[in-house]
């Protein structure tokens, strides 16, 4: 038996594979507010696995041009 907390039930579950005793825990539309430690248990175990899992943002950059053009073996970053 296995179970997800009520909080990530709407983005997380988990899903068997064919192989026997094998289990995946699916994160789905992560937000940097998951980073955090998760813990799995098991019945058959006393210590629990423990994940450590950082969410990253992507990098935005604000008011630059949508096109941009530098000279073929020119440094771009020198005007």
């Amino acid at each position: 038996m296995y179970s997800v907390n009520t909080i990530f039930q709407e983005r997380v579950h988990v899903k068997k594979s064919n192989k026997p005793a094998v289990l995946f825990l699916v994160f789905e539309h992560l937000e940097q507010r998951d980073s955090g430690k998760y813990e799995c248990y098991h019945t058959s175990t006393k210590d629990p696995i423990v994940i450590d899992m950082d969410v990253a943002i992507p990098i935005t950059f604000m008011d630059t041009p949508e096109h941009q053009e530098a000279k073929e073996f020119s440094n771009p970053l020198w005007m």
